[in-house]
């Protein structure tokens, strides 16, 4: 038993020995080259620019133009002293005399500062341009309502109110009338001149011009001199 495997040791031996221990151990040009090969990632596309959206037609907006009439007079008028509001009452004693000189009156009812203000310059130059006029606070005749009496009691021939204090006042709201027809208004007998959301005025001064020309021939229709 020994001897077969001390025989079968050496045979394995002197079969190392002949192997050819020089033959390379890489692998072949073929093999080698295929794993040296640069593997390229594949070329990044840019992404498509979103397409943009077409333009907004340009609209050309020309510059106001300036009023034809000579408003010179009115902004000297509007930069004078500020005139007093006078209390509307039916005490007579008090205000027949004052108020039987006006022609036109401006209305106001719970206006802020700044509103109230706009009205003031407002009567100032219908006063001096137009006709005689006065600011009337319309608390004391609303909370009476006794709008019939008061009236009646002089000759107006315009009265100017906003529209936001006409429709809070329901004693003087009850005397309003409007024609469709000739697109005027009244309060009772008196024509009525209805002005927008004075807080327009303020934002947008360009508007004021329109208003004076307004009131202006209206003014010239009613009052002629």
């Amino acid at each position: 038993m020994k001897n077969e495997f001390k025989s079968l040791l050496t045979d394995s031996i002197e079969l190392l020995k002949s192997l050819d221990t020089e033959a390379p151990i890489f692998l072949s040009d073929e093999e080698t080259n295929l794993f040296q090969t640069v593997i390229t990632a594949p070329p990044k596309v840019a992404p498509k620019a979103a397409p943009k959206p077409p333009l907004a037609p340009q609209i050309a907006i020309e510059p106001p133009k300036k009023p034809s009439t000579d408003f010179s007079q009115l902004k000297a008028i509007m930069s004078s002293a500020l005139p007093e509001v006078v209390m509307a009452s039916n005490q007579k004693a008090t205000t027949h005399h004052l108020f039987s000189k006006l022609e036109i009156i401006v209305l106001t009812y719970r206006q802020g500062p700044k509103r109230l203000s706009f009205l003031k310059h407002l009567s100032k130059a219908i006063d001096i341009t137009m006709a005689p006029c006065k600011l009337i606070a319309a608390g004391p005749i609303e909370a009476e309502s006794n709008w019939d009496l008061f009236l009646k009691s002089y000759a107006f021939k315009l009265i100017v109110i906003s529209k936001s204090d006409l429709q809070i006042m329901p004693g003087l709201l009850r005397l309003y009338r409007h024609l469709p027809q000739t697109k005027q208004h009244f309060i009772g007998d008196i024509e009525l001149a209805l002005l927008p959301d004075i807080e327009s005025y303020l934002q947008n001064p360009l508007l004021k011009p329109g208003l004076y020309k307004a009131l202006k021939e209206k003014t010239e229709r009613l009052c002629p001199k």
